[in-house]
């Protein structure tokens, strides 16, 4: 795990230990959600976070990326399997602490454009140097595919965030826009 310090002191990104800088994969999700009152020292590491879903599964946003991701079902992979998953990636939140209690809410457009969020991005970037960037959420996407594209011209895909449930074809979706950056990456 890398920790930027931030604004709020807190900023968290999940390297798996089989992750490797200018080969691996970044999945930059939108943001959190969950109790707005807790301060970040409060709120579960992301690295204590994904070793518990690797162990026991249960986070649905969580599951769908390794699903479209891995090719596999949580509910009947491996935990090895799992952990292989996770291991060979990044990932991290674009905008740092909870935008409220559920996923109902989203972050404001001010969060998504902030200037330390934009320069936060950029050093992950730096530090994980990863080949490619797998977008989770258009709305971010505004904003984030400029960063990665301008700070180093990797490649990127932008898909529907994985909690997004309105739309009918979106495993279709998101799974076409996992294999698009594979193919980018060959």
């Amino acid at each position: 795990m890398i920790v930027v310090p931030v604004f709020n002191s807190w900023w968290e990104v999940w390297q798996g230990s089989d992750y490797l800088p200018g080969k691996g994969l970044l999945i930059l999700g939108e943001s959190w959600y969950g109790d707005a009152t807790e301060t970040p020292s409060d709120e579960k590491p992301i690295d204590d976070f994904i070793h518990e879903w690797i162990a026991k599964g249960g986070d649905w946003t969580f599951s769908r990326i390794f699903n479209i991701c891995s090719g596999e079902h949580t509910s009947t992979a491996s935990e090895s399997a799992r952990k292989a998953f996770w291991n060979s990636v990044a990932f991290c939140n674009y905008v740092s602490g909870s935008v409220g209690p559920n996923r109902r809410f989203r972050p404001m457009e001010s969060q998504f454009g902030s200037e330390e969020i934009v320069r936060r991005l950029g050093d992950i970037l730096d530090r994980l140097r990863p080949a490619g960037v797998w977008i989770l959420g258009r709305g971010q996407a505004e904003f984030s595919e400029k960063v990665i594209r301008e700070r180093s011209g990797m490649a990127c895909t932008v898909a529907r965030h994985p909690a997004y449930r309105r739309v009918i074809h979106d495993e279709f979706e998101l799974s076409r826009s996992w294999q698009a950056l594979q193919a980018k990456l060959r």
